[in-house]
């Protein structure tokens, strides 16, 4: 269905439109309007503009934010569209859910049934028994079925109680949301959103399985029947054709028609059809004839009538030239005026003001960069006002977009950003366990809003920490630098040291090997009793080795001084051992 049929579907609901002949006019208050009501039409064609102008307004953000301003004049020229792509069956679905008759026929000792009545092939009117249970649990199911199927869809629904069988019709809106970088957030309404009309078989299905729990089963499956005839080469059963209602009933009253043609001519007799008709045509020829010449008559004065009306077209064709010049003007004007109205609420000369016990109606207030005196201020305001209506909504975006209510509620309350933050150098595995931020009333701002500023703290403590963890790492490499040089030093120490003690351990072999030919003269000599004769009295032990020691050619080695005695072991050096 298209939009502009839906009045027609309220016609028909109400009987006031349609082919009426098969409802029952005394039973018309029994039909239930259970979605909708009557003025659903309204609703729907509100919905649809709304759609219109969310999309146009989403197109203009998105352009300008790419900064596709001469595109934005070209969208806003262009003014709404639907918000629904052009087909053959139209935006919209009426939906029809319907049983067999034989399905709510009441038993015959069924103390209290619906009374309605079906007409016969001769066109009789005959009355019908039906179950009040069974067209309850229709009832009931049927909601519940709408509801599971097709959510917040059903923009109408109602059950008609004044036919043959109890039915529903209902009217579906299907609506996706695409979002693109050049259009923004475009919602269109798209049947085909809902998977159940992309398959009328499928839809078939689940009906079916959903009324199979009230006892009612789905019809024949003839499209599978089929295919199975096509895939098995078996003769293909034919295709059923749907008939409309009205044209069904129409038909039927053709066939009842030309019965009683054909009894008519038979009662009558083919003599006296023949003398009719003959008549007839004396009479068409001469009816004819005055027609024509009636027509030539006409046609002059419709000719005469057809240049006046050319002449006073030309003239509102001038007209009309001149308002669409004047419209053209008052365009560009408008969309001067919408831009420079743009650039004011970016430039915070003007200001969204929401609606207030002062002020009923929401409306545009001067910004705090606004011009201050009257003059300028008057001056300024006066090209804009043709496009106050858009930029207020543009303003009123702005104010009502996250980060404006974050930072009002900033402003009335800083400690919705206090910040703890938490340094552990203990931590260097890892650069985002160094530095710990925690925003302690960043929970009561909007959850949008909150998500950004947790990522940005985090963000921030991920490079603190990088940056101490780069320090950490530096100082590290200067004080492996420092213990290598130290160690390289204390090596080159270690060398000299143990050249040293070669060069010691040599002069120290040398005197061992000088003492040892010292000692092992001054036991000889001892051993021959000289001794016993420095013991005795006349000269000292020292004074006698020395002579001995010059009377053999050794004291130049040894100097002048000597104290031969073995020093001390526990109080001695290890040198001077």
């Amino acid at each position: 269905m298209w939009p502009a049929d839906i009045a027609g579907m309220i016609s028909h609901g109400k009987r006031k439109g349609g082919d009426l002949d098969h409802c029952d006019q005394g039973r018309l208050d029994d039909t239930q309007w259970l979605i909708g009501g009557y003025d659903f039409a309204k609703t729907i064609h509100e919905e649809i503009a709304t759609y219109s102008e969310e999309n146009l307004e989403e197109e203009l953000l998105a352009l300008e934010k790419i900064h596709r301003k001469s595109d934005m004049k070209k969208r806003l020229k262009d003014g709404l569209k639907d918000p629904f792509r052009d087909s053959k069956q139209g935006p919209l679905r009426e939906v029809i859910l319907t049983a067999n008759g034989s399905y709510f026929a009441a038993d015959n000792d069924d103390p209290d049934p619906y009374l309605a009545h079906t007409t016969t092939k001769e066109g009789d009117r005959q009355t019908v028994r039906l179950c009040r249970k069974k067209i309850a649990a229709f009832k009931e199911a049927g909601l519940e079925f709408f509801g599971t199927y097709f959510p917040e869809q059903v923009r109408h629904l109602r059950l008609d109680m004044d036919e043959e069988v109890p039915h529903f019709h209902a009217l579906v809106l299907v609506t996706k949301v695409r979002v693109s970088k050049r259009r923004g957030k475009q919602t269109m309404i798209t049947p085909s959103a809902n998977p159940l009309f992309q398959s009328y078989e499928l839809l078939q299905d689940k009906a079916g399985e959903f009324f199979s729990s009230i006892g009612l089963e789905r019809g024949q499956r003839s499209a599978e029947e089929r295919r199975k005839a096509k895939e098995f080469d078996l003769p293909v059963p034919e295709k059923r054709e749907h008939v409309a209602p009205q044209d069904h009933r129409a038909a039927r009253a053709e066939d009842l028609r030309k019965r009683e043609e054909v009894a008519k001519e038979t009662e009558a007799g083919y003599l006296q059809r023949w003398l009719e008709i003959d008549r007839y045509k004396e009479e068409a020829k001469r009816e004819a004839e005055t027609i024509l010449s009636d027509s030539r008559l006409e046609a002059d004065r419709i000719i005469r009538v057809a240049e006046k009306k050319k002449t006073e077209a030309e003239e509102r064709y001038a007209e009309v030239e001149q308002i669409r010049k004047e419209q053209e003007k008052e365009m560009d004007r408008y969309e001067v005026a919408f831009e420079k109205g743009i650039d004011a609420v970016d430039d915070g000369k003007i200001i969204y003001r929401p609606a207030s016990k002062t002020n009923k109606k929401d409306g545009l207030n001067y910004g705090p960069n606004a011009p201050q005196d009257a003059a300028e201020r008057e001056a300024f305001a006066a090209p804009i006002r043709r496009a106050s209506d858009v930029i207020k909504k543009y303003a009123r975006r702005i104010w009502n977009s996250d980060l404006a209510q974050c930072e009002r509620a900033i402003q009335a309350d800083p400690s919705l950003v206090d910040v703890s933050v938490s340094y552990d150098p203990d931590k260097t595995d890892s650069s985002d366990e160094i530095v710990q931020v925690e925003l302690k009333g960043v929970d009561r701002l909007p959850r949008s809003v909150a998500a950004i500023l947790r990522r940005i703290a985090k963000g921030a403590a991920k490079r603190i920490g990088n940056h101490i963890g780069a320090l950490i790492d530096r100082k590290a490499d200067e004080k492996a630098r420092v213990a290598i040089a130290e160690a390289n030093k204390a090596k080159a120490e270690a060398e000299k040291l143990k050249e040293r003690a070669q060069e010691e351990k040599d002069n120290f072999n040398a005197v061992f090997d000088e003492i040892k030919e010292i000692r092992n003269f001054a036991q000889d000599y001892l051993n021959k009793g000289v001794y016993e004769q420095i013991q005795n009295g006349s000269v000292t032990k020292v004074a006698r080795l020395k002579m001995a020691l010059e009377a053999k050619g050794l004291a130049e080695k040894t100097g002048s001084n000597i104290d031969i005695r073995a020093p001390e072991s526990k109080r001695s050096s290890p040198r001077e051992r």
